[in-house]
């Protein structure tokens, strides 16, 4: 009996030594993969585990485990518009973002942003968005990566932004800021065909390599200063600004920024 008791202890301190190696083997490989100061362990291991995102907008409204609408008066780069839950909506499998010409606080224009909650970060993997964007001088949508960590801006990788009285050209950037606090960036652009209909707007995003396609096809490739900060991602119509300009009487509103599906897997 003693014998057996002896057996069962050095069974169960095989079993628990196998597990915490396992789980040590674990956290070793996401803190090398994923190594951040910006957020906790379980947050580094997102990727590791496995999760996927499809995001169909088959419901009536946003699943708030995963989206967060952004409300905000005061935006950046001499932006126009007053972010507000008014102006996202899902509605018929689709989620649209519309920028209205209408006074809100101090601002002469609406419009909507969301992002991904902190409960999604994303370090590394496969995002695709098929969108429709609305044109016009003004208007400038984007998808982008910004850090989880809101005291930061920098690291942020546009997957696509475009100013609207050049809607045919497509923007990509990857922006960081090197050791001495200052702004680089590495940009590229594309031409595209019928900029009024859907297309497909990916990024890979490996250790290695940062891809950016168009409806498949490889438009920038950069292998240098890869990211390594846990993201989230953020779709948004903003209007004015430094680099877009302000709407004339020309630009339509409302303006609609139409999401069709959003994936985001390993």
């Amino acid at each position: 009996m003693k014998k057996l008791f002896i057996i069962g202890v050095l069974i169960v301190i095989v079993f628990f030594t196998r597990n915490v190696i396992a789980e040590n083997d674990e956290v070793t490989m996401a803190t090398k993969l994923h190594s951040s100061k910006q957020v906790d362990m379980s947050k580094r291991l997102w990727n590791l585990k496995g999760l996927d995102l499809r995001e169909d907008f088959d419901n009536e409204k946003l699943n708030n485990g995963i989206w967060e609408v952004l409300v905000r008066e005061q935006n950046y780069n001499s932006e126009l518009q007053f972010y507000h839950e008014d102006n996202v909506k899902v509605e018929d499998g689709i989620l649209k973002i519309t920028a209205r010409n209408e006074n809100k606080g101090s601002k002469q224009y609406t419009s909507g942003s969301i992002h991904t909650t902190d409960e999604f970060p994303i370090l590394f993997g496969n995002i695709k968005v098929k969108a429709k964007f609305p044109n016009g001088k003004g208007l400038f949508p984007a998808i982008w990566l910004t850090p989880i960590d809101n005291s930061k801006y920098l690291p942020e990788i546009d997957i696509m932004e475009v100013i609207g009285s050049e809607p045919e050209i497509i923007y990509f950037v990857s922006h960081r800021e090197d050791e001495s606090g200052n702004l680089q960036s590495v940009h590229d652009s594309y031409t595209i065909e019928n900029y009024n209909d859907y297309h497909i707007y990916e990024l890979n995003w490996t250790e290695e390599r940062i891809e950016w396609r168009i409806d498949g096809v490889v438009v920038f490739v950069i292998k240098d200063d890869i990211p390594v900060e846990p993201m989230k991602l953020m779709i948004n119509l903003a209007i004015g600004g430094d680099w877009p300009g302000s709407p004339t009487d020309n630009s339509i509103f409302p303006a609609d920024f139409i999401i069709d599906y959003i994936e985001i897997t390993n």
